[in-house]
């Protein structure tokens, strides 16, 4: 398996061993890297797999053939960096559009 990002942790990559984990699953990494174009290419280049998000299937390479999970309900967390202060008008903005998407995936209202 090759998996990204090597880090900073926890991360994306934890997310990935952790759905391998609850299924009583081991996985051998075989290289770790930093860039997601870096896992890609090295899949590409017959090295192993990667676990990648479905919109990464959009990244067209002749070498790399995506398959979808069986278990269609697996998702992962999306991260949101921001600084601490000062809040800008633009960021009030974000903070409460994302607020906003966690109330209504929490209410059921997107699956």
């Amino acid at each position: 398996m090759i998996i990204y990002p090597a880090s900073p942790r926890p991360s994306y990559a934890d997310a990935v061993f952790s759905l391998f984990r609850l299924r009583g699953l081991k996985v051998k990494v075989i290289q770790e890297t930093n860039e997601l174009q870096t896992a890609i290419g090295l899949v590409a280049s017959d090295l192993g797999f990667s676990l990648v998000p479905e919109q990464v299937m959009r990244m067209q390479r002749d070498e790399v053939t995506y398959v979808r999970l069986a278990e269609r309900n697996i998702t992962s967390p999306i991260i949101c960096s921001r600084r601490r202060e000062p809040v800008t008008p633009a960021m009030q903005m974000t903070n409460d559009i994302l607020r906003e998407l966690v109330e209504n995936r929490v209410k059921g209202r997107y699956p």
